[in-house]
């Protein structure tokens, strides 16, 4: 009996058990033992056993009830038609060589008629082909991966693309884990870019399993500046959100090694001082110390936020607000001028303040910027 025969009748024994709605039974796992037994009867039971074991593996992983419990396995599991697989099914009775020869010879026959079909134009090329064989007749990837090449997809773009698209739903099929996948993306298979973006999606789909971000460094600092700065970015917030890791642990976390791109530690920054004052587990107060400590070009969406949240809350009187807004605090004289613009016409809309009084505030000591100033007086006026 041939490798191809044997797949093809175990393939059938398992459509019943991979396409019912039900969870595998032990019925089910000793009507396929009997089948087995009765097709494979002249191999050594011990044989049919270890089989079945790994056969009910691969129907319980790709059903989503486990993952594998060993790495033997989740090979096995990719499906019956790749190497190991046939090597397994085919046991010990036959030599190496006649192994690996009929393997050959298959691999053979399924390039003629890959060739045979690009010649007849039934594909037009390799990339359709191999996107037909993959997505829509369930080809194993491990089979298809050897046309893959630079040498059938000189496109570049072409060949990466191809990779990509396989790579995520082996991933999201289970059929590989993250560091199988992280294998397979060198410069050979596929571009920098796409690399790139495979490493982001990975990290990013092992995080919503549950890894947390500390574990997931190592990948992440592989990454060029602005994916590297951007993936933190997100990371942090939704650990944040999560309260999975203490916030002072995350924000020891934004370096200008970590987040290379300055944007981003800027709008990470004011998004956790934003979280900070609206849960209240930081005061007003606290919130203006810590700013007054930090790099103005980090601070000034985090100043204008709380300076107007403040005033919007009226939990503190004006004149008690205003005084926060000095030159040691906010030394940048556009951003202080432009608070100073804010709240000054927030009070006068408000109506609490008589107009003499705004205007009195409206000096080039609190207002540094003249075009400010002349705008507020016309705002005002």
């Amino acid at each position: 009996m041939t490798t191809a025969t044997i797949s093809q009748h175990i393939e059938a024994l398992l459509i019943p058990i991979l396409f019912t709605p039900s969870n595998v039974t032990p019925a089910m796992i000793t009507t396929v033992k009997e089948e087995l037994r009765s097709l494979l009867g002249k191999i050594d039971v011990k044989d049919i056993d270890a089989l079945l074991k790994c056969l009910m593996d691969i129907v319980i992983q790709r059903r989503g009830q486990r993952f594998l419990p060993t790495e033997i396995h989740r090979n096995i599991s990719r499906y019956l038609s790749i190497e190991e697989a046939q090597k397994y099914l085919l046991l010990t009775k036959v030599p190496q060589k006649q192994r690996e020869d009929q393997i050959k010879r298959r691999q053979k026959e399924e390039d003629q008629e890959y060739q045979k079909w690009i010649a007849q134009k039934k594909y037009k090329n390799w990339p359709t082909l191999i996107d037909e064989e993959y997505f829509k007749r369930g080809m194993s990837f491990y089979k298809l991966r050897r046309f893959m090449t630079a040498q059938k997809i000189p496109n570049e773009l072409y060949r990466s693309l191809l990779w990509g698209r396989i790579l995520k739903q082996e991933y999201r099929k289970k059929r590989m884990t993250m560091l199988e996948m992280i294998s397979v993306m060198t410069d050979q298979n596929m571009s920098f870019a796409q690399q790139t973006d495979l490493m982001k999606f990975l990290i990013e789909e092992e995080h919503k399993k549950g890894k947390s971000l500390h574990e997931l460094i190592p990948f992440i600092m592989t990454l060029g500046p602005i994916y590297r700065s951007v993936l933190f970015t997100n990371l942090i917030l939704k650990e944040d959100q999560k309260g999975t890791t203490p916030l002072p642990d995350l924000k020891r976390l934004i370096t200008a090694q970590n987040m290379p791109d300055a944007s981003s530690r800027v709008i990470l920054w004011h998004n956790l001082f934003v979280r900070e004052y609206m849960r209240r587990t930081m005061s007003f107060h606290e919130i203006v110390h810590a700013l007054s400590t930090m790099s103005p070009g980090f601070t000034f969406h985090s100043w204008r936020y709380i300076f107007n949240e403040e005033h919007d809350r009226g939990t503190m009187p004006f004149h008690e607000l205003i005084s926060f807004l000095t030159a040691q605090n906010i030394p940048e004289t556009n951003m202080r001028s432009i608070i100073w613009k804010d709240l000054l016409y927030k009070e006068h809309k408000k109506g609490t303040t008589p107009l003499p009084n705004l205007l009195s505030l409206v000096t080039a000591e609190n207002i540094p910027e003249e075009s400010i100033r002349s705008e507020l007086i016309h705002l005002l006026s």
